[in-house]
């Protein structure tokens, strides 16, 4: 996210007066005199990259020939305290990145290998493992760090080698194979409703594993297995 704000640089001739500073282990301070006015207050990048406003006594002191960057034109603040105006300009502020944020394990699924993991509607789906369906899935929500579990009521009937896509709003599993041979069934699954939706056979492919399925201009194509 970018913030756009517009800003005055002067340079300090002297230490008196309220000025407070610019850079503190690292935070980027945009700084003025006045902090009880909200316009004036101190503009704070936090260690997370997000921006907000601080009590302006609790940051410290400018040194000498220190910088301090205003959102107000024509500060008389800061002018009328010792305050030189270099100029006027625009300032694009980008936040640094934050650090990377470790996925929970409250509510995952159980260790496996082989799954099938596709995201629908912004919405993580882990599904099934190397030796089959049966074991279900969970649903991994990004924005709060959370897992659900995924219904099983409606859901495919076991199988192995089955295709598993990201379909529009749903992801959809189809065809695989079982001890009794291979099938030509399947479900479409909604991770926002919790929904398994039982997919027609008419004129449906005939039963087929380990074949490739894409989803393209509204249509999930298979072919071969």
């Amino acid at each position: 996210m970018k913030y756009l704000i517009c800003i005055i640089l002067l340079v300090i001739i002297c230490k008196s007066g309220y000025a407070q500073t610019v850079e503190v282990q690292g935070q980027l301070k945009v700084t003025t005199i006045n902090q009880n006015n909200a316009s004036t207050d101190v503009l704070v990048r936090n260690i997370d990259g997000s921006v907000g406003k601080r009590d302006a006594g609790t940051i410290g002191g400018v040194p000498s020939a220190g910088i301090v960057l205003s959102d107000v034109l024509s500060n008389s603040n800061l002018t009328s305290n010792n305050f030189s105006l270099l100029g006027s300009t625009r300032l694009t502020y980008i936040p640094a990145t934050s650090p990377p944020k470790a996925t929970t394990t409250v509510g995952a699924p159980s260790a496996r290998r082989s799954h099938k993991a596709v995201v629908v509607q912004g919405i993580m789906i882990i599904y099934g493992n190397e030796f089959g369906n049966s074991v279900g899935g969970s649903r991994y929500y990004p924005a709060t760090n959370t897992w659900l579990p995924i219904s099983t009521v409606n859901a495919p009937s076991s199988r192995w080698n089955y295709s598993c896509i990201a379909a529009g709003n749903e992801m959809v599993v189809w065809g695989g194979g079982t001890t009794s041979g291979e099938l030509n069934t399947g479900a479409r699954y909604n991770p926002v409703t919790d929904v398994w939706t039982t997919m027609s056979t008419l004129n449906a492919p005939t039963g087929r594993h380990n074949h490739s399925a894409v989803f393209y201009n509204n249509q999930m194509i298979i072919w071969g297995g």
